[in-house]
């Protein structure tokens, strides 16, 4: 056994802060080898690494279990030992008996039961093979390459709910990202890569976390996806690769049963998955521009495209007036367009080919279709259903209808041109006579 540093040394928490940062907090403690002392209760209590101890004799997992969890209940050191018989069972006791969170889910089963395995393997020393919960997962089939990094960690210990999109900056194939993943000694990877031609290389399999966006929670959870892009801001993407993005992640949500793709642009929304969101991006747990300005600006029209595919998207209602769809105005309408670089397209929909980018400006809507607008000029069709391209103003003012009598006063004195009359005299004492004068 390694001897305690002085309990004066030790930085103090307290339980609160331990249940809201469990994860940092093991993972800080294990990394750079100290101990905390938790506070809860009026009690206080060393959490140090395993390895500070000599466990040959950790066959019984209570003896785990109770030093791991005694800080957060008042509980019967017999209970654990009578009824834990796996790292799993005890996991579920723990958050179903004492912790007891909002979120009690088979999915949030896996993950704390993962922490927990991890530790049990890493120094429980025993020939016998604790009992896992398969997570079963399948790669896409619209894989055209295939080059499986070292650089992972398998199983991933929570199920697949969210997209995590990259730009991998440098205008590469799939079999290029694939091919640099496997043979790099940087901890980075993904479980894809889109290349600039449309191809679509496989690096981790979906059933194991990559190491991409510097959070293990959120690897953990999201599959993960390098785009080959432009070395420069705004790091944009072909075309092919845009369109091969989208195909994949419809595939990805399809068979992982994420119903639809739902995108935020408040950041808080995006790393607590509140409201549905369940698109993240690097920048938020690093201090990165990844996955680059064209596509973070884009995440709403992905989403809306991915949708589509998905039959997820919003329909027109029945009851719209004409030329209106849901959440517009009756056309024609304005909108002022907020961004350098927003693509008008040849039809209403991410399939179609790109013709040009508006720049900023108002423009006006004469057509709506599925979130899509038709611009006045027949030049195209704009995204409107994501506020960071542009806004919704209202019906374009139109010019004033000409009073009938006017235009007769004006016909009238414009046919005394040349008859010696004076032609402003006769407009005045017509719009006179009219009373338009």
């Amino acid at each position: 056994m390694k001897k305690l540093p002085a309990v004066s040394e030790m930085e103090h928490i307290t339980s609160k802060e331990f249940g809201e940062n469990m994860d940092a907090i093991l993972e800080r403690v294990a990394k750079e080898n100290v101990a905390l002392i938790i506070d809860h209760a009026g009690k206080s209590y060393v959490l140090c690494p395993a390895r500070w101890f000599e466990v040959p004799e950790l066959t019984q997992l209570e003896v785990m279990v109770k030093n791991a969890v005694r800080y957060v209940s008042e509980v019967d050191d017999s209970d654990l030992a009578e009824t834990a018989r796996t790292v799993k069972e005890a996991s579920d006791i723990v958050l179903t008996k004492y912790e007891r969170p909002a979120d009690m889910s088979n999915a949030v089963k896996v993950k704390r039961a993962g922490f927990g395995q991890a530790y049990y393997d890493a120094y429980a020393n025993t020939t016998t093979t604790p009992e896992k919960e398969e997570i079963t997962v399948s790669n896409s089939p619209l894989v055209t390459y295939t080059n499986i990094t070292k650089n992972k960690t398998s199983p991933r210990n929570h199920a697949i709910d969210t997209i995590t999109i990259h730009c991998i900056v440098g205008q590469w194939t799939a079999k290029q990202g694939c091919d640099f993943f496997a043979t790099t000694d940087r901890d980075c990877s993904a479980n894809y890569i889109v290349g600039k031609d449309g191809s679509i290389g496989l690096s981790v399999d979906e059933a194991d976390r990559s190491w991409c966006t510097s959070s293990r929670e959120n690897d953990n959870r999201a599959i993960t996806i390098e785009v080959a892009s432009d070395t420069e801001h705004p790091y944009a993407v072909t075309d092919a690769a845009y369109a091969a993005l989208i195909k994949l992640i419809a595939d990805i949500c399809k068979r992982n049963g994420i119903k639809k793709l739902i995108w935020s642009t408040n950041k808080a929304d995006r790393v607590n998955h509140a409201n549905g969101c369940n698109m993240t991006v690097h920048r938020d747990y690093a201090n990165k521009a990844c996955p680059g300005q064209y596509l973070y600006d884009r995440h709403g029209a992905i989403a809306a495209a991915v949708n589509e595919l998905l039959g997820s998207g919003t329909t027109q209602p029945p009851e719209a007036a004409p030329g209106a769809a849901q959440g517009f105005p009756a056309t024609p309408f304005t909108v002022r367009v907020i961004i350098p670089d927003l693509n008008y397209r040849k039809g209403p929909g991410m399939s179609y080919a790109v013709r040009g980018q508006t720049g900023k400006g108002v423009f006006t809507i004469t057509e709506v279709q599925d979130g899509w607008g038709k611009l006045k000029s027949g030049a195209g069709w704009i995204y409107l259903e994501n506020p960071d391209y542009c806004t919704i103003q209202g019906v374009p003012a139109k010019p004033a209808e000409p009073d009938p009598a006017d235009v007769l006063a004006q016909e009238i004195a414009g046919k005394v041109k040349g008859s010696g009359l004076d032609p402003a005299d006769v407009l005045n004492r017509t719009k006179k006579i009219l009373g338009v004068a």
